[in-house]
């Protein structure tokens, strides 16, 4: 056997790398109080699916290295491995269509505002559910046929990236422009969901274009596999196996770094005690010091009266 197919060390250690990094991402997306909770439910599927990723990946490795081999040294699939292999298709296929729809209910949320509340929360759910459909759907599918028949749905799932940069990209130019226009001309809240957009836009781009990357490269690979055998083979399975959980691992630097609200605070926030102090009215009523935005713009629109 070649070295790409004793690995398996270094494999397991991008997968359990790659978990750590995506539960961590997970914990900021949940936890940050400035992210809308509109699109949170998106974000959190995308994390999700991250963990799921390297989830699966680890355990196809670990029951690949404790698993019965043929005589001829060839791996026989057992069951376990099976089912995980569908948990990473199916992860696959949620991860691009959880950022198709951050896209969509960005672009929503820019134009509409809070004035939709209701209505918006029906489509969330809906978009949730098609996701998760479809992307069974899609591991189904990628289980049942040939492996040349599965580089289409794998095509499939490139293009949908592609589409969520386009979008993205178109998204990120509208909110700017608009919001240069509107000055004056719409409510604070409106133009702060503008600014809000402009910011994920901005910090969601590059992520995307990395994934798009990442995912060709995963389809071109995947091809070479199937045309070759031997020590090339292996490397560009090893490779195809992998390069999942690196953008998994640099997926939430990519995210804090590009994005103005979480660089400021996660990286470059001093490290200090705040003392506790509570500030009461003259009746002793308790005022929170720590509303959300609707709070602040609900202060203003009082003081403005």
């Amino acid at each position: 056997m070649s070295f790409w197919h004793n690995a398996w060390p270094l494999e397991m250690f991008l997968s359990v790398t790659a978990l750590i990094s995506s539960c961590c991402f997970l914990f900021i997306i949940s936890s940050v109080s400035f992210v809308e909770n509109r699109c949170r439910p998106f974000l959190i599927q995308f994390c999700v699916s991250l963990i799921l990723l390297s989830i699966a990946h680890g355990v196809k490795t670990f029951d690949y290295t404790i698993s019965e081999k043929s005589k001829s040294g060839k791996y026989i699939e057992s069951d376990l491995f099976k089912f995980f292999d569908l948990i990473h298709e199916f992860s696959y296929c949620m991860e691009s269509f959880s950022l198709l729809s951050f896209t969509i209910e960005r672009y929503w949320n820019s134009r509409n505002g809070s004035k939709t509340t209701y209505i918006f929360y029906i489509f969330v759910v809906i978009l949730l559910t098609l996701n998760t459909l479809v992307s069974y759907y899609f591991a189904i599918s990628s289980r049942s046929y040939s492996d040349s028949i599965v580089i289409i749905p794998m095509s499939l799932i490139s293009a949908l990236d592609i589409v969520s940069l386009a979008i993205l990209t178109r998204l990120f130019q509208n909110s700017a422009n608009r919001y240069k226009k509107t000055t004056g001309m719409i409510s604070l809240e409106q133009r702060y969901q503008i600014s809000d957009v402009y910011y994920w836009s901005k910090t969601l781009i590059p992520v995307i274009f990395v994934g798009v990357i990442i995912k060709l490269l995963s389809l071109i690979s995947a091809w070479i596999v199937m045309l070759n055998e031997g020590p090339v083979e292996a490397f560009f399975n090893f490779f195809h196996e992998n390069i999942l959980d690196a953008y998994t691992i640099i997926l939430p630097y990519l995210v804090v770094r590009r994005h103005r609200l979480l660089n400021k605070k996660l990286i470059r926030a001093k490290l200090r005690i705040s003392p506790e102090i509570t500030i009461k009215t003259l009746e002793g009523k308790i005022v929170n010091m720590r509303g959300s935005a609707h709070d602040h713009f609900n202060i203003l629109h009082e003081h403005w009266k």
